[in-house]
């Protein structure tokens, strides 16, 4: 008899469907704290660990935000997306995903450059920790959980562009891309070189960020974005 071990997207996946549900019931709304990581850690039944990575992995998405070590509250862009139907998705076809891709080569290189003026140093550490954890993932071949952690990276530059506008639409490109997500990664897993070529591009623009190169992040990114259009992966 197999049983399938618990990954840290599939715990934020079930803390996001029950957030979910007590928003569109009204029983929870913006900046209302969840239970502590310990009391979630008993509701669900799972170690305190696990869950305070899966609360890390939302918090860089940008669904909560923490308020101290071991308190997190409820971010309005949260309640956008479960108000919107935003948290499954249906699957893109071809055509729509070179769309987005488009759009993405339009708005992140201008959001990367915003942020490589605007970034604070919690801003770069919370981006920091989300390659970290891209570059575990990689070296234990999990490519579901180097997705989650692939889209958090970019959700947290654009929060460190400080620009309002340019962090909810690439949190809404999130929310739309993440059906798409899992299979583009297997398939660049299983792809000689391709995982290690995209966690290189990252740290191409993280490097950039960190020393306040906005022209140079700005084309890191941009030639992340072409060689993700090509292999169809979200990035």
């Amino acid at each position: 008899m197999d049983f399938q071990t618990l990954s840290v997207s599939t715990v934020a996946s079930a803390i996001l469907e029950q957030i979910t549900a007590m928003i569109r019931s009204g029983e929870i709304k913006p900046g209302d704290r969840l239970p502590s990581e310990s009391a979630l850690s008993e509701k669900l039944g799972i170690t305190s660990s696990l869950v305070g990575n899966a609360l890390s992995l939302l918090e860089g998405n940008g669904l909560i935000t923490g308020t101290s070590s071991d308190e997190y509250s409820i971010t309005r862009a949260c309640v956008e997306r479960a108000q919107e139907g935003l948290e499954h998705p249906e699957p893109l076809d071809e055509a729509t995903v070179s769309d987005m891709y488009e759009v993405r080569k339009v708005l992140e290189p201008a959001t990367v450059r915003f942020a490589a003026r605007n970034a604070t140093p919690e801003d770069l550490a919370r981006i920091r920790e989300t390659l970290g954890r891209m570059e575990r993932c990689l070296a234990s071949n999990d490519p579901e959980e180097g997705a989650a952690y692939d889209a958090a990276f970019h959700t947290a530059i654009a929060d460190a562009s400080h620009n309002s506008y340019m962090s909810q639409i690439v949190h809404m490109l999130t929310g739309v891309f993440r059906t798409s997500v899992s299979a583009g990664r297997k398939h660049l897993y299983s792809e000689s070189g391709g995982a290690e070529a995209i966690l290189e591009q990252h740290r191409a623009i993280y490097d950039a960020l960190a020393k306040k190169q906005a022209t140079a992040a700005e084309q890191a990114m941009l030639v992340h974005l072409t060689y993700a259009q090509k292999k169809k992966h979200w990035s």
